[in-house]
């Protein structure tokens, strides 16, 4: 009936045009609300199209789900399972450091481990290594701290002194697990993949009860004398064992191993840089320590002999050619009168050394290229070849760096002057001086210091013993270093390192004091005991101390001989060293 009706109308004459052509005249339509507009019926091809839309698309749907379940469903399922499980890294024990005389100086301690494989059923809870470093003072540049690494796979690695340097071998491989857990991330089940292999032990040359001592005494003189910082080497001249090795102020291994903020800011905030390892790194003008080189250079050279005297009025003029009415005057730091070799050394009288290093009167002097030749031949300009870093290399001035480099490029003799006293540009480091002490003590046979005496596998077999590394020997005569140990023995007697004398030990030294400006110096002496057959060889320097103060390094030296002489006599002895502690 409806399409009958429907039809009827269509043909009908009146067209529906026609009925609401003037709708646009009625003004009581709202044509919003469509009034005033015709209704047309949807056809029958709408909802057959829609209808077969959908069937078609619920027809692609259903075959992928079976395609997904049939065809795919076995694989699937495997990454279902694969889903449930869990890779864990299980850390390695990282390696022991001990000293020479079996201490623990770092080690690990066992923390429950906060990850979920702690809860494995019917196993003990994991356990992470937390490292921890000894209470004693002055051993922390030695032996550095861990910090994070990102791009490590235990996330984390040595960051300073032997950790860093022999991270590869302290800390051992990573081992795995794979553990199996529900929808809840409950673990069901686990087992062991890789197992970690722990890293191997080291033993130091570090006398770790020496180097507190030397750090307590460094601290004492440098905090009651108004020192800025200071470090301090002892080492074996017969073997290059260093037996301390000590930097002031330092930091707490500890606390930058848990990355302590407060600690950190402290540490960072700090003007002195307790981050700066001063016995390996730091640069510092030698001052008069770097005479009994001058010395052995003027008798090797033929320049004087050991019994040529010079004599000191108290200062030298040399004349100038820019104004002949004002001499360039050079000081000794006191009138020393006539001189030998050997009394030169004593007393340390500049003028003496001025002449033989850039000549006056009737002797000609060495000269800056001889100079710097033998400097070099000593170790300056490079470092020891410790097994340590970073190690400065020290620096030697010449004519060519000057007239590159300053404003005054003309090297004149007053710089000769100042290079053959220690003065000037001229820069060594604490290490490099007692290797030169070293080599003084052996008439000319060099070794280079290290640090690691053995390391051991985690069975307890030695991967590794160190011994003794000759460098090329200094061709001098055994008679000139003779002399100059002899001088260093009187300064050690009546001179300058006086403060040495009255232990009860037959020693030798030299003593330094490098002027940093008008109002500052440095505090230098350089040691060997005993005389004959050495087993020690030291090397200290305050940094930045008053130019009035008369306390320095020697009163810190002369304490350290006293606490060996008690504590640890055997290095007195003309043996080898050995100390071990008491089961």
């Amino acid at each position: 009936m409806f399409f009958k009706k429907r039809k009827k109308f269509v043909n009908s004459d009146i067209t529906p045009d026609e009925i609401f052509m003037d709708a646009k005249n009625m003004p009581g339509w709202e044509r919003e609300s469509l009034e005033g507009v015709m209704e047309k019926a949807i056809t029958f091809k709408t909802p057959l199209f829609l209808a077969v839309f959908f069937g078609l698309l619920s027809l692609a749907l259903l075959g992928r789900v079976g395609f997904l379940d049939v065809v795919r469903g076995s694989d699937f399922a495997d990454k279902v399972y694969l889903n449930r499980l869990r890779a864990v890294t299980l850390p390695p024990a990282r390696g022991v450091i001990y000293d020479r005389t079996g201490r623990q100086l770092s080690w690990n301690s066992a923390a429950l481990s906060s990850g979920a494989d702690a809860a494995v059923p019917g196993e003990e809870a994991a356990v992470e290594p937390v490292r921890v470093y000894t209470s004693m003072l002055g051993l922390a540049h030695v032996l550095g701290y861990l910090g994070y690494v990102s791009d490590n796979s235990l996330g984390f690695a040595g960051k300073a002194g032997v950790e860093r340097q022999y991270n590869d071998v302290l800390a051992g491989d990573a081992g795995s697990r794979l553990v199996e857990v529900d929808s809840k991330e409950r673990i069901i089940s686990a087992s062991l993949q890789k197992p970690p292999r722990d890293g191997q032990n080291i033993t130091l040359t570090i006398d770790a009860e020496l180097q507190s001592e030397l750090f307590r005494i460094l601290d004492g003189v440098i905090q009651d004398r108004g020192f800025n910082a200071g470090a301090g080497v002892v080492m074996n001249p017969r073997t290059g064992e260093i037996l301390a090795m000590t930097s002031w102020p330092e930091y707490d291994s500890n606390a930058l191993s848990r990355g302590d903020p407060a600690e950190v800011r402290s540490l960072m905030s700090n003007p002195r840089n307790p981050f700066f390892f001063r016995a390996i790194s730091g640069l510092y003008s030698p001052g008069s320590i770097i005479k009994p080189v001058m010395a052995l250079a003027a008798l090797a050279e033929g320049v004087v002999d050991e019994n040529k005297q010079i004599f000191s009025s108290g200062s030298i003029s040399v004349p100038n050619p820019y104004n002949p009415k004002e001499p360039s005057v050079f000081y000794d730091w006191r009138p020393q009168g006539w001189v030998d070799l050997r009394h030169a050394l004593a007393v340390s009288s500049n003028v003496y050394f001025y002449t033989i290093g850039g000549g006056f009167d009737d002797v000609g002097g060495l000269g800056v290229s001889r100079i710097n030749k033998y400097l070099k031949i000593f170790g300056l300009g490079n470092g020891t070849g410790v097994d340590l870093s970073p190690e400065a290399q020290g620096f030697i001035p010449d004519p060519e760096w000057k007239a590159q480099t300053l404003a005054d490029k003309i090297w004149r003799v007053g710089d000769t002057y100042n290079l053959s006293i220690g003065q000037g540009w001229l820069q060594v480091t604490p290490l490099q001086m007692a290797s030169i002490v070293s080599a003084i003590s052996q008439d000319g046979i060099r070794v280079r210091p290290y640090m690691v005496k053995e390391i051991k596998n985690i069975d307890g077999g030695i991967s590794y013993e160190a011994k003794a590394k000759y460098e090329d020997p200094i061709n001098i005569d055994k008679k000139y270093f003779t002399a100059v140990k002899e001088g260093m023995r009187m300064a050690a007697e009546f001179g300058t390192a006086a403060a040495l004398s009255g232990l009860g030990i037959d020693l030798a030294g030299k003593t330094g004091t490098a002027e940093i400006g008008k109002d500052y110096v440095n505090s230098w002496i350089i040691s060997f005991a005993p005389y004959d057959k050495p087993n020690l060889a030291m090397s200290i320097v305050l940094e930045r101390g008053s130019v009035h103060n008369l306390v320095g390094a020697p009163f810190a030296a002369r304490q350290l001989y006293e606490w060996i002489k008690v504590h640890r006599p055997e290095y007195l002895k003309n043996k080898d060293l050995e100390v071990r502690l008491p089961n």
